[in-house]
This record gives C-alpha cells, structure tokens and sequence, in this order.
C-alpha cells in the first residue's frame, strides 16, 4: 500500500494502517515527515521519483497537492484503487484520466470531518492510533506567539502544535 503525503493525515493513516497489519510505502517531500512516518513504522519512506509506477494495488493520497493527485495514477496497479482524501485547491492539469481507464482503476473521494471524530476516537481507544505522535511541540497559553511562530517554520519534526490552557507550562510525553 502507498500513502502518499506525510503531514497530519498521513501519518495518521501510516498509525492505523500500520495497526491492521499492512506493509506501507509513504511518499513525501519533506525530510521531517519521512522521518516521522518511519518513526511510526512505515516499511519504506521515499521521494514521489522514487516511487515504483503501476506496483501498489491501493494508494491513498493524503498531501491535497496537486503533484501527488497526478502521482497516485501513475503508482497504482492495473486493477488497483486510489483513495483521495487530500483536497486540492486547484483544478488539476494534465490529470490521466485515461490512464485510469486503461488500467481498471477504481478512484475514490474520501470525505472525513466531524462525521467520523467518534470513530477516530475509537481508533485512539484501541492504541492504533496516537494523535500525541503528530505534535512536535506543546506550548503554554503565555507563548502562543511563539507557537504561531513555530507553526511557520520548515524544521519542525512533527506536523501539529498544541497549546495548553493548563497552568503556565506544558509537557507532552510522545511515547
């Protein structure tokens, strides 16, 4: 299985797929979210050109870029299916349609929102999923500047920030 995109809804994914038993590819551009995903137990991180064409029987597009929506066809196997859960914020040119055609692919728009949050919650009651596993940094509510400062910035290991309301410091443990 690829998992294309490795912020935060990539790298849930990478969590409770990995719980169910399958063997993950995840492709990304970031170093930090690689590195992530293979922290969570992906079996091999890469880079969109290093991802082997027409080899994985479900691709499952998370990033909402426009590169990855056009990767996912080439990726996926004859017979196989894309699920695309990242929302582009463009029309996507040159998307191969018929290359979906010729290969008997089945592509899927996956909504998900509050609808699902019982079940999310339930994935985290049975430990396949840890949310605490995407938040690079916890800050108190005194440095929230600090934090929106942070959330700009390109080196942080983890995509999520979370900002405590609770005293005046905060600890996160990540295990």
């Amino acid at each position: 299985m690829a998992v294309i995109g490795t912020g935060n809804l990539g790298l849930s994914a990478v969590q409770v797929i990995k719980a169910m038993g399958a063997t993950i590819h995840s492709v990304g551009i970031e170093e930090p979210g690689l590195e992530s995903a293979r922290h969570l137990g992906t079996d091999e991180v890469m880079r969109p050109e290093q991802a082997a064409r027409d080899s994985y029987s479900v691709v499952l597009e998370f990033s909402g870029s426009e590169q990855a929506a056009k990767l996912a066809p080439e990726v996926v196997a004859p017979g196989g299916r894309i699920g695309y859960v990242g929302i582009v914020p463009v029309a996507v040119k040159d998307y191969p349609v018929s290359s979906l055609v010729i290969k008997d692919v089945e592509a899927d728009g996956i909504l998900s929102g509050l609808n699902y949050w019982d079940r999310t919650l339930g994935l985290a009651a049975k430990r396949w999923l840890n949310p605490r596993q995407l938040v690079d940094r916890v800050f108190p509510y005194t440095e929230a500047p600090a934090a929106f400062e942070r959330l700009i910035s390109p080196n942080r290991a983890r995509p999520k920030l979370a900002i405590s309301f609770e005293g005046g410091s905060a600890s996160l443990s990540y295990n």
